[in-house]
């Protein structure tokens, strides 16, 4: 029913997630994701000017990780491009990750260190999404 309503309707609003693992030596892995909105039509911010339509958040995030247990050993993330130059302050958190285990609460230690005011939701949602890569990709390399 919902593909039949959507079927000849045009998107207001995307968000692309990107995720993939490259081999880079017999232990370790890089893994890479990508987040992406779009906005399809204009809309006008609080003082009434006009936004267009375009992407509204392009950031790339990757890691290396090793093995027992798995960890983040070196994190790089870039926004490419933001609403607001003010977001790019919150890539300090960035450096934050490296270290952290993932294991199981590995979305609640994300959040505490980057979520909130303290970072970008954008960015912490994507790094979310990164813990299960970390695991499949590595459990495919192993």
């Amino acid at each position: 029913m919902l593909n039949k309503i959507i079927e000849n309707k045009s998107k207001i609003h995307s968000r692309d997630i990107g995720l993939a693992t490259y081999p880079h030596t017999d232990s370790r892995v890089i893994v890479h994701g990508v987040l992406k909105d779009f906005r399809y039509k204009k809309i006008f911010d609080v003082t009434g000017a006009v936004i267009e339509p375009g992407v509204i958040h392009h950031m790339d995030v990757k890691f290396m990780i090793k093995p027992d247990p798995l960890t983040i050993e070196d994190a790089e993330a870039m926004m490419i491009h933001v609403p607001l130059s003010e977001c790019r302050t919150t890539l300090d958190t960035i450096e934050k990750l490296k270290g952290l285990e993932i294991k199981s609460g590995f979305s609640r230690q994300v959040r505490s260190i980057m979520g909130g005011k303290k970072g970008c939701t954008h960015l912490c949602q994507l790094i979310i999404a990164m813990g299960q890569e970390i695991v499949q990709g590595w459990l495919t390399w192993k």
